[in-house]
């Protein structure tokens, strides 16, 4: 279950880094890979709702992620027991103790 989850997060890591990419900054960054500014009308989208578009899916992708995060988390809580020192310590000497030491073969 544990890797399930650790794989939507990967995917998820990875989309938002492609989406922060491609947004539109001051500069000339990655957002300009669709081609054109949009006034000229010679793209599908207007760089407006392009940008809209990509704010929006980033911060669903953002909140995916985040809840991703609480439940791989809450499941990595569940299945560690946490014991104290002493208890693993007199664990291990109970263990010890029940190997019954090697019987030596006995010569008639």
């Amino acid at each position: 279950m544990q890797l399930i989850f650790l794989v939507i997060q990967i995917i998820l890591a990875v989309a938002i880094v492609g989406s922060v990419l491609l947004q539109k900054n001051g500069g000339d960054g990655l957002g300009n890979l669709g081609g054109g500014s949009g006034i000229s009308g010679g793209s599908i989208v207007s760089s407006r709702t392009t940008a809209g578009f990509l704010s929006k899916a980033t911060m669903v992708l953002m909140f995916a992620f985040m809840v991703n995060s609480l439940v791989l988390g809450n499941l990595s809580v569940r299945d560690h027991t946490q014991k104290s020192v002493v208890e693993k310590v007199h664990n291990e000497k109970n263990a010890i103790k029940k190997q019954a030491a090697p019987q030596v073969p006995v010569s008639e």
